[in-house]
């Protein structure tokens, strides 16, 4: 069970909240989990291979939980990158419609600019593309929970390439 330590921490951290009708189905504390626990490894947490530094860092990690009494095994989430260009196509959309006009008023040219680009990137939608984009989203969300209360812990790639420079979102 967790350190009372760990307890009060993830109490003050993960509390509900009503303004957020997006919370996600994870118990802050679920019952013990039988020994051996297993971690389920996954290299291939999104569309792109991880660098291979953080792929070495995914194995060193893995093998240190083995070694520490783990069950690790490997798996393969459910893929992302089809339900990815739907909710990017819905993302740009609701960045367009709601959050434009705001950034056009009050916003510096550095951000009107990425906005504009984070746009372009996607798609903007009509109404009936926006829906089927939504079905897309819940669909991954799903498939990615289902996956989640089979394997509820995961180890894989938070980012799969180093992170930018501070500034990189801004220069092209």
């Amino acid at each position: 069970p967790p350190s009372p330590a760990v307890r009060l921490s993830t109490s003050a951290i993960t509390p509900p909240y009503a303004r957020d009708p997006t919370p996600p189905p994870v118990p802050r504390f679920g019952p013990d989990l039988p020994a051996p626990l297993t971690v389920a490894v996954s290299h291939d947490w999104g569309p792109h291979a991880p660098h291979p530094g953080i792929a070495a860092l995914i194995d060193r990690a893995a093998s240190q939980l083995g070694d520490a009494g783990y069950r690790v095994v490997e798996v393969a989430p459910p893929p992302i990158e089809e339900a990815f260009r739907s909710w990017r196509a819905a993302a740009s959309t609701e960045l367009a419609v709601g959050l434009g006009p705001v950034v056009d008023r009050f916003g510096s040219d550095d951000t009107r600019q990425l906005l504009e680009w984070t746009i372009e990137a996607g798609q903007l939608l009509d109404r009936d593309g926006y829906m089927w984009a939504l079905g897309d989203r819940t669909r991954i969300l799903r498939a990615r929970n289902l996956f989640l209360d089979e394997h509820p812990l995961v180890l894989c790639p938070f980012l799969t390439q180093p992170m930018y420079d501070w500034d990189f979102d801004v220069r092209s």
